[in-house]
């Protein structure tokens, strides 16, 4: 019984030996596979990390990025120092044509530096586009011109060819690009959102389009002055209204971006809280008349004191000449239009743009503006010379309207304002010519007392 005791206890002793055994073999074989699973993870995390750096660096592209920067800063200043008025026609194109390439260029900073996939063709497009249309513009000037040629193509093709097959483009330009989003219902006001960047910036650009289209309207509105169909006063030679038609006026972009900003909330509470939308429509209306009308005399009192931008002191129902009924109404209808109409359809075209298609606009607008502004003040800060042909021809038919209401036929007019245009560039003439006489006179008699 003993020895079968012993032999029990001895079989216990093996198995257990043999249990430690296993386990110790198991641990080594999980300490093994740990080490192994650690060295995968810090090799994948390895790769990870020279994807990562392979991605954040740029290389070449950096220096695109800073080529075109200093090429569009480079076309800016040019701008500033050379008056539109002073190019001749046949530049119309070109300069058409060098804005485009500008505009392209800005938005290929923006898409590079946001790594978008989509530069890679954005690029070779636009490439492609530019050789074209600096071919076109240059033979327009100077007409077939094969050192033109050569010189205008290198630089895009190496950028074309670039873009198609440099490896550091495919791994770098790997974002995708946001062109369109689901769109709110109109007139809901969703977007209406002070918080968020982009509601800024949609002002901005209102701002931007409607500096030009205010000075437009502008135009219309003495179009209509002019033929009588409008009350109002012509604008004269010195005026800004038929300056380059591209330059932007401030206030009518500063006036849409105040309805968008303050006037459309107002609007929008009022629906809410009037049972009635004709009743909303009409204290609206009345919002809207008052606040024009307190910003217009506001800026009078500041700005036009002598009554050199406006002056309603022949209108009836006017107030020290610097705001009058009549255009307190026009005002009113104007912004109310842009309050209840253009300000929410805008808001709801951009409703359906991308954030990135959203910004790639804003990029574009931005520079559009920088050049227009820059031209814009050379033309009447640097030199002051304004080109007043086109202001020549408003006048002249402003007195052929006022010769034909006292009964005169359009031929008899035209005569008319034809002898009296002969007259004036005579007598031009004549005090020229004194002028230089006089001048010659008095250079001999200096000269005979010298002597």
């Amino acid at each position: 019984m003993v020895a079968i005791h012993d032999f029990k206890e001895i079989a216990m002793a093996d198995e257990t030996v043999e249990t430690t055994e296993e386990i110790a073999l198991v641990n080594e074989e999980d300490m093994t596979l740990n080490i192994d699973e650690e060295s995968l993870e810090a090799s994948d995390n390895v790769k990870k990390k020279r994807r990562k750096s392979a991605k954040s660096k740029l290389g070449f592209l950096r220096v695109i990025q800073i080529v075109n920067v200093f090429y569009i800063a480079s076309i800016l200043t040019t701008m500033f120092f050379i008056s539109s008025t002073s190019l001749p026609g046949s530049w119309t194109f070109t300069v058409l044509v060098l804005v485009f390439v500008i505009l392209g260029q800005a938005l290929l900073i923006w898409m590079i530096a946001k790594r978008k996939k989509a530069t890679r063709m954005y690029a070779i497009v636009f490439s492609i586009l530019a050789i074209v249309l600096e071919n076109i513009a240059d033979f327009t000037l100077y007409g077939f011109q094969p050192i033109l040629l050569i010189e205008s193509i290198p630089i895009p093709l190496f950028l074309i060819l670039y873009f198609a097959f440099s490896r550091r483009v495919k791994t770098s330009l790997t974002e995708p690009f946001d062109a369109t989003k689901d769109r709110v219902p109109l007139f809901s006001g969703q977007n209406w959102n002070p918080k968020k960047p982009n509601f800024w910036l949609r002002l901005v650009i209102y701002f931007f389009m409607f500096s030009v289209a205010g000075h437009w309207m502008e135009m219309g509105v003495q179009v209509l002055v002019v033929n009588g169909l409008f009350p109002g006063t012509v604008a004269t030679a010195d005026s800004l209204t038929w300056h380059d038609s591209w330059n932007p006026f401030f206030i009518y972009g500063i006036a849409v971006a105040i309805c968008g900003l303050v006037l459309y909330p107002i609007f929008l509470k009022l629906r809410e809280v009037c049972p009635n939308i004709f009743v909303a429509l009409i204290i609206s209306f009345v919002v809207n008349a008052i606040f024009c009308v307190c910003a217009e005399l506001i800026l009078g009192f500041l700005f036009n004191a002598d009554y050199s931008a406006w002056d309603y002191r022949n209108q009836p129902f006017n107030f020290m000449g610097q705001i009058c009924l009549l255009y307190t109404i026009a005002f009113g209808v104007m912004s109310s239009i842009i309050t209840w109409l253009i300000y929410p359809l805008m808001e709801f075209m951009f409703s359906f743009v991308g954030k990135d298609l959203f910004r790639a606009i804003f990029v574009v607008a931005a520079v559009l503006f920088a050049f227009l502004f820059v031209t814009y003040n050379v033309d009447l800060y640097r030199d002051g010379q304004v080109d007043n042909r086109f202001n020549q021809q408003v006048e002249e038919t402003a007195e052929k309207a006022e010769l034909m209401s006292e009964g005169k036929t359009e031929e008899e007019a035209d005569k008319i304002v034809d002898e009296e245009k002969d007259a004036d560039s005579s007598s031009s003439s004549a005090s020229d010519s004194s002028s230089s006489s006089d001048s010659s006179s008095s250079s001999s008699s200096a000269s005979s007392q010298a002597a």
